[in-house]
């Protein structure tokens, strides 16, 4: 019996793509400062070329991931996750995003070169309210 559920947990991981990054929140308005972390796990099948016309509306972008964020100050939070262009090792960005209370909140993970940075774009927040930080490991 634990020799099953090991193999069936390890098939999981191997079918998922996940991204893990770690930042603070000194540029965000209103949050206090702290450390921050999320990890965004998608299905491995759903990776797909960078689209020549990328989707023009919400109805275009599936719902292919879960994103869980979590401050030092409070319990993590998950909501589902939309990507609307893949990554590529030609320098093409994860773009995607999630709502919270009715809020956009747009993610941009730089997952090639060496700094692997991410932007998390906070729509209730003021403009310049950009999350940042550097991927953990994938």
């Amino acid at each position: 019996m634990k020799i099953a559920i090991a193999l069936l947990f390890i098939t999981a991981s191997a079918l998922a793509e996940t991204y893990t990054g770690v930042g603070s929140t000194d540029n965000m308005g209103g949050l206090p400062p702290s450390e921050f972390s999320f990890t965004l796990e998608y299905p491995s099948a759903a990776k797909e070329p960078r689209p020549a016309n990328p989707p023009s509306s919400i109805g275009a972008v599936q719902e292919v991931g879960e994103i869980s964020i979590k401050f030092s100050f409070g319990p993590a939070m998950e909501f589902p996750f939309y990507i609307t262009q893949f990554p590529s090792k030609r320098g093409f960005s994860l773009f995607g995003f999630y709502f919270t209370n009715g809020y956009p909140h747009v993610l941009k993970i730089d997952t090639w070169g060496d700094e692997r940075k991410f932007y998390l774009y906070e729509s209730f927040r003021s403009p310049e309210a950009v999350l940042t930080g550097h991927l953990s490991h994938k």
